[in-house]
């Protein structure tokens, strides 16, 4: 798809979704198009969405996304598969449409998925990811309300996989709320390792991890590593505004905010 017209301090978006939460009577094309109203009431020149590793859910897959997303500038799609996700069929898929140009990334569920992204059976996809250069957004922490799942996308877990394959770079979703942390130490310590802000400024997420804990840490990796930390929002489950005013209140110095809010995107993704 080539690379898109981004200057100055851009704004981008990562993680999103297309879904019908509260919004049951629409299409996805309608809520596609409440996505670009909303990008550009916030100023966000680009969007990443999250395609479900399912058919037929309230959100919609992948082959919805890349059929919505022709002729709407600024959404681009994540490839994804249900793990272990080695089937040769869907393998063949992805690879068809990294080639192409047609998918910026991978996002993968462990954890709504029983699976540890670091089992061998996902190496191809991996495998796959590191042929295109195409980083992997893994869900982590919070699913479902169920803590049982949490060990299938621990920070343990994501240091696992990036151990296993340095060229890759894995983006730790939702800065694996609640254990803030320790998805702290694991970005210190993997050069290969980044995390989203997507989720942290949910009224819900604050509460329980603590609003001065969230920007203490956001804080401190973004002083020490400052191309570490990217800005998303989870839109439409959480709210593009508290999620500036999120990072507005990190005090970062001008340069370290540009990369927060969309240079760190823009050099990972390649845009």
């Amino acid at each position: 798809m080539g690379r898109l017209p981004l200057h100055g301090a851009t704004v981008v978006d990562p993680h999103v979704h297309l879904c019908k939460y509260g919004r049951e009577k629409q299409t996805f094309a309608q809520v596609a198009d409440a996505l670009l109203v909303s990008m550009r009431e916030h100023h966000v020149a680009v969007s990443f969405v999250c395609p479900d590793s399912e058919r037929g859910t309230s959100v919609a897959d992948m082959e919805t996304y890349l059929a919505l997303a022709e002729g709407r500038s600024g959404l681009r799609v994540y490839g994804t598969a249900q793990l272990p996700g080695a089937e040769p069929e869907l393998l063949g898929r992805l690879e068809a449409l990294a080639r192409e140009g047609a998918i910026i990334g991978l996002k993968l569920y462990p954890g709504f998925e029983p699976v540890y992204p670091s089992d061998p059976t996902c190496h191809a996809l991996y495998e796959l990811a590191q042929r295109y250069g195409l980083p992997v957004l893994l869900h982590s922490g919070e699913t479902m309300g169920e803590t049982w799942r949490e060990k299938y996308n621990s920070p343990a877990e994501t240091a696992a996989l990036a151990a296993r394959f340095p060229a890759l770079s894995v983006i730790v979703a939702y800065f694996g709320q609640p254990h803030i942390a320790e998805c702290r130490e694991v970005l210190l310590a993997y050069e290969n390792v980044y995390a989203d802000v997507s989720g942290l400024a949910d009224q819900g997420v604050m509460a329980a991890c603590g609003t001065e804990a969230i920007a203490s840490v956001l804080r401190e990796v973004t002083l020490r590593r400052p191309e570490k930390v990217l800005f998303a929002t989870d839109w439409p489950l959480c709210s593009v505004r508290d999620h500036m005013r999120l990072i507005e209140s990190l005090n970062l110095s001008p340069g370290a905010r540009e990369l927060l809010l969309g240079g760190n995107a823009v050099r990972l993704f390649g845009l």
